[in-house]
């Protein structure tokens, strides 16, 4: 009496490989959530070679990475897609590093030699005017720079010329010369370039470098009791180029 052979039980886990005579074991792990997206915040990071914004992603991306890592770890063989995690690592530890070393090098070597770097809001807009004797005057603080080569971030007011400029109005934000708003006095400079230097339009952040100045009326030292919209800031300007960073 012939036997009759018994069909392989697959067990789960288990499958049949074409090219063997019995059964194989599949070698599958989950892998966590964090581990892709933590690949996704590393590729995300080299925004930070561009801008200072792109640090902050690259330091998440880090903490995902190692959080993932330990995670893994922890589950003791359980779970893989531990390459994801090592690789969003090495792309975020890239990214801040880099991104560091490439803004602080370049914010050292903005300002031209022999020039005082200033803040246009803290160390002029916000010093305003102070009435003295009668007379709208610029503080004395902002008075104090004339004459001194100083270096300053801001905006350029936007005209119809692009190329050739000799002159241009000098903001302190976008918001005073891109939206259409008018600027206060105190949040404007008059930029004059030096020599038969030129400037071209940018609509970004810029940097100016050159000697501060004051407008004053008719040889008169005084302003008029009231400051109307025309600048009173002045500067010769010898250097006018797109910001090489952005703080």
């Amino acid at each position: 009496m012939s036997s009759v052979s018994q069909p392989s039980v697959v067990r789960p886990g288990e499958g049949i490989d074409a090219f063997s005579d019995g059964p194989r074991t599949f070698d599958y792990k989950p892998v966590p959530v964090m581990a892709p997206v933590a690949v996704f915040f590393g590729i995300l990071a080299f925004f930070a070679f561009l801008h200072p914004a792109g640090l902050p992603v690259a330091l998440v991306g880090l903490v995902l990475s190692a959080l993932c890592l330990l995670t893994i770890r922890r589950a003791a063989g359980d779970y893989g897609g531990a390459w994801l995690a090592r690789a969003g690592l090495l792309l975020s530890a890239i990214s801040l590093v880099g991104g560091s070393v490439l803004h602080s090098v370049a914010y050292a070597n903005e300002v031209p030699e022999g020039h005082a770097r200033l803040n246009f809001t803290q160390d002029i807009s916000k010093k305003g005017f102070v009435r003295e004797n009668g007379y709208v005057m610029p503080h004395p603080d902002v008075v104090a720079l004339e004459g001194k080569q100083i270096f300053l971030k801001g905006y350029m007011y936007p005209t119809r010329q692009y190329e050739g400029i000799q002159a241009f109005v000098f903001c302190r934000d976008s918001g005073d010369c891109c939206f259409g708003g008018t600027p206060k006095v105190e949040d404007m400079i008059v930029v004059k370039m030096a020599g038969d230097q030129t400037a071209s339009f940018y609509p970004g952040l810029v940097s100016v470098a050159g000697t501060f100045e004051l407008r004053k009326e008719l040889g008169d030292e005084r302003y008029g009791e009231e400051v109307g919209a025309e600048p009173v800031y002045m500067m010769t300007a010898t250097l006018v180029e797109p910001s090489r960073s952005s703080f």
